[in-house]
């Protein structure tokens, strides 16, 4: 999310962590897991030597391994068979090594990121902030919906009080509790996962009389249309005058930002991601999106994902295939199409082997990944999903090597 972070160290160990100078995006602030996170880097439970077949060895017999490996995988497994997951916690330069090496060496555009499945909302690569900082703080008019700021992204969290005392208002759309660190101006208590049913009402009552308002695309008018007040108020759990009241502030907003998470998980529902950017548009405001991996927009911009090369340039386009192959020197087109997401792929049985960077599969799926042939895992610290690995190995922390980060 743009904070400028400093590591100090005192005998070849890190000992603390401070956010730069008061010219940095945050003023100088982190949030707990930055201030309070390094600690993991010297943690007794790293996990240090490589593990092949049960026993620990030493790194070159452990590369060795992975060698005939993956010689074995690539003459036995078809391109569809083969999965790689990467972790939007990894760097630029680490992201785009494995997705070229899944591509040029395993064969396969199966590269897929475990925590961008844990949230079921489309729109991942459709949506993208529009604001930062300095925007949330500016705002005279916040609306917030699927996102526990305190808990996530403390920085913004502060910025969002910042506003709120230079007069701004604070409209919070939850279930429960409110997760901000202040009490809102208006609290939208909806019904369990109708947080989405709530900014469709709004936005119905904004495309009243709203000619200064830039257009919706035409599906959304249409679904706003045939949706009437009362349907909304009876899903939602909200009254029409808490509905126009939102819409009232946001219409009349000179600098309206809406705030959501990527990965929030409590209440998503498909599409919300893309309800809340359109929200923002009918404003005339700007959209801050943020996630709690702190490179999920470089794992886009790298080609960590299965529909896209690096730049967010589409895999079934011949002009860009015929440059990448230029590049890297090598046959793209026996590439098959990707499949519709690793999770599913492992629950179906579809994958033989699959290559795992720092990322952990969800405990329900532990049964399926007996059905995989190879598993390799590569993480910071034993995992439970190492149990099932044929070969494991340790990984860096940031800290440890070099590279950049996309905020």
């Amino acid at each position: 999310v743009g904070c400028s972070l400093t590591w100090h160290s005192l005998t070849g160990k890190v000992i603390k962590a401070t956010a730069g100078t008061e010219e940095s995006p945050t003023h100088g602030n982190l949030c707990k897991r930055g201030r309070f996170g390094a600690k993991y880097i010297h943690a007794a439970e790293r996990f240090t030597a490589p593990i092949v077949d049960g026993d620990v060895t030493n790194w070159q017999e452990a590369i060795w391994a992975m060698a005939d490996s993956v010689r074995s995988v690539t003459n036995e497994y078809k391109s569809d068979e083969i999965a790689v997951c990467i972790s939007p916690r990894m760097t630029n330069e680490e992201i785009y090594l494995i997705q070229k090496f899944a591509r040029t060496v395993l064969k396969t555009h199966n590269i897929y990121s475990i925590a961008r499945e844990q949230n079921p909302s489309d729109g991942l690569d459709k949506v993208f902030s529009t604001a930062g900082y300095e925007e949330i703080e500016a705002a005279d008019v916040v609306l917030i919906s699927g996102a526990d700021l305190p808990e996530n992204h403390r920085v913004a969290d502060f910025m969002v009080r910042k506003a709120h005392r230079n007069a701004g208002k604070v409209i919070y759309i939850g279930t429960g509790d409110v997760k901000l660190s202040l009490k809102p101006d208006l609290f939208l208590d909806v019904e369990a996962g109708k947080e989405a049913v709530a900014v469709m009402g709004i936005m119905k009552i904004m495309a009243e009389n709203i000619e200064n308002v830039i257009a919706l695309p035409e599906a959304w008018t249409k679904t706003l249309g045939d949706m009437a007040i009362e349907d909304i108020m009876k899903q939602s759990g909200i009254t029409e005058d808490s509905m126009r009241e939102a819409a009232g502030m946001l219409k009349t907003a000179e600098k309206a930002v809406v705030i959501s998470e990527r990965d929030y998980v409590d209440g998503r529902t498909e599409n919300d991601l893309v309800l809340l950017q359109d929200l923002a548009v009918m404003a005339e405001g700007t959209l801050a999106l943020f996630s709690r991996f702190n490179n999920a927009m470089g794992l886009v911009d790298m080609g960590g994902i299965a529909g896209s090369y690096g730049g967010d340039q589409a895999v079934d386009n011949a002009g860009v295939l015929d440059v990448f192959r230029k590049a890297w020197s090598t046959d793209l087109e026996e590439l098959a199409t990707p499949g519709d997401g690793f999770l599913k792929g492992l629950n179906d049985g579809q994958w033989k082997a699959v290559f795992i960077f720092g990322e952990q599969v969800p405990e329900v799926f532990f049964d399926k990944l007996n059905d995989v042939e190879f598993l390799m895992v590569a993480d910071l610290f034993q995992t439970s999903t190492m149990e099932y690995a044929d070969i494991k190995l340790p990984l860096c922390t940031v800290a440890e090597t070099n590279g950049s980060f996309t905020n």
